[in-house]
């Protein structure tokens, strides 16, 4: 079938932390998983948030849906936040991320903040069209394309960063936003101050960065595209893992403690997947996972520098995969995946092999894991 391009960008990974006493949440988790609470041992029962675009029963809509999976029950709730908020409709949305109590939608609109256990409707917060989401010590870091908001998670006040960014990522307190530039044609990442909020340096990287994550060691990762009018046809995936030598797109590896290049992959990187602005990326432990232009996922290692090679191993073919989250308790990782009328979210354990599928809207554009 031919691959849905949604108009809008998308997606770094959303960061997700526990709820302090303080009225700030803090910043302690930049995994794809709310860090636990002092009495949740780190393999606490889990569940699972799911942001829909496009879902069947709103076709012909803009409106997005947000469903709720219990992994112990086996039970999903389509419409979660629906619901929750007397049958009240998302608009257009594009990612979404928890941090401390609160589960932070962003879209065409703003932020829509929730409660992360019943899916209430906190606040609204309304501003420009909203794509990439992270947080740092009681704010969120909200990117737009044209400026990054600075949200105060207690009272909801707003600041602004004046830069041009998409993918955003925290490391070594600091904030790091992909800068594709006009018609894709940049090739920086911005590191920014949270402190002062101002711009200290901008690092070189492969051209059109977009994708960006962080591991616990300070690395920052970033996946820029192969140019598609650059080779057209993309050429067949040929036998025995290739490397394909000439071709555009990549992968950076920053060093945050110096905000220096310490790799790159340009000749070496299968190429990676993207979908307008969205390049998924999913960092657990010692590895870095994301998807090519064949829909596959690559793991690579994050001590050796090297690629390991495909994550699946049990045959699952993909259609459209647009976002990719994992685990790092456990090792497991959760692809969403579109199909004709109705999307998929795998859930893989960490050797590769499929362990469970939810049947979710037409395009789930973002999965975020929360403790019960």
């Amino acid at each position: 079938m031919e691959k849905l391009k949604p108009n809008f960008l998308f997606i770094a990974l959303a960061l997700l932390v526990i709820l302090t006493s303080c009225r700030k949440d803090k910043m302690t988790s930049a995994t794809g998983i709310a860090a636990a609470p002092n009495n949740i041992t780190a393999t606490a029962p889990y569940n699972i948030y799911i942001l829909n675009q496009l879902n069947a029963q709103y076709a012909g809509s803009i409106s997005s849906i947000l469903s709720y999976y219990n992994t112990a029950s086996k039970t999903l709730i389509t419409d979660q936040y629906g619901t929750a908020n007397d049958g009240m409709q998302l608009a257009a949305t594009t990612n979404m991320g928890v941090y401390g109590s609160k589960l932070y939608i962003i879209g065409y609109s703003g932020v829509t903040v929730a409660d992360v256990k019943t899916s209430k409707l906190i606040k609204l917060v309304n501003f420009l069209y909203a794509t990439h989401i992270t947080f740092y010590n009681g704010n969120a870091f909200v990117s737009n394309g044209s400026s990054i908001a600075v949200i105060d998670t207690a009272t909801f006040a707003i600041k602004s960063i004046n830069v041009s960014a998409v993918g955003l990522a925290v490391a070594n307190n600091k904030l790091y936003a992909t800068c594709p530039g006009s018609n894709g044609q940049g090739n920086l990442v911005l590191v920014i101050d949270l402190t002062t909020l101002m711009v200290t340096k901008s690092i070189p990287v492969i051209p059109k960065p977009i994708g960006i994550a962080a591991d616990a060691n300070g690395n920052v990762y970033v996946l820029s595209p192969f140019d598609d009018d650059f080779i057209s046809p993309a050429p067949p995936l040929p036998p025995n893992y290739p490397l394909f030598d000439g071709f555009t797109g990549g992968m950076t590896i920053i060093d945050s403690k110096t905000d220096q290049q310490t790799a790159t992959f340009q000749s070496q990187q299968v190429l990676c997947n993207t979908y307008g602005n969205n390049i998924p990326i999913a960092v657990c432990g010692d590895f870095v996972y994301f998807f090519t232009i064949y829909n596959t996922i690559i793991v690579f290692n994050t001590k050796t520098h090297d690629y390991t090679g495909f994550f699946v191993t049990d045959g699952t073919l993909f259609n459209n995969p647009y976002c990719i989250t994992a685990n790092p308790a456990t090792g497991e990782v959760f692809v969403g995946d579109s199909k004709k009328t109705n999307g998929v979210v795998y859930a893989f354990n960490k050797t590769g092999k499929l362990e469970y599928t939810v049947t979710t809207g037409v395009l789930p554009i973002q999965i975020v894991l929360v403790h019960n």
